[in-house]
């Protein structure tokens, strides 16, 4: 398991924050080497997005064409929704600003203030 908390500047809406979440997942996916995710997300219309064949002319359509291409050097990528009140360790560590300002990761661990 891997968690990461990355800063994005000027982003549009929610749901572009949340797009740009699970690119930060796949990219930390890859960058460990791992050829297989779950990925889940608390916006189901990412992540509907996501898992469809089509495109769309929605402000996320660019953003959410990278990430499914690069979830396509992954063996296997699966983006699975999953109700806020389940992931409340994201929003923690995302509220957390005793962390500092820059991007941060763990993996196989958590932040003490999560504990």
């Amino acid at each position: 398991m891997g968690v990461c908390r990355r800063f994005s500047s000027y982003v549009a809406s929610a749901f572009m924050a949340e797009a740009y979440a699970t690119l930060h997942a796949v990219d930390l996916v890859v960058d460990l080497g791992f050829d297989s995710a779950m990925i889940k997300g608390d916006s189901l219309t990412v992540i509907k997005k996501l898992q469809a064949s089509s495109s769309d002319l929605s402000e996320l359509s660019a953003l959410i064409f990278e990430v499914q291409e690069k979830a396509k050097t992954l063996r296997k990528c699966v983006f699975n929704f999953t109700p806020r009140a389940s992931n409340q360790l994201a929003h923690i560590i995302a509220k957390d600003f005793s962390l500092n300002s820059g991007d941060r990761f763990w993996v196989e661990e958590i932040p003490s203030s999560a504990l």
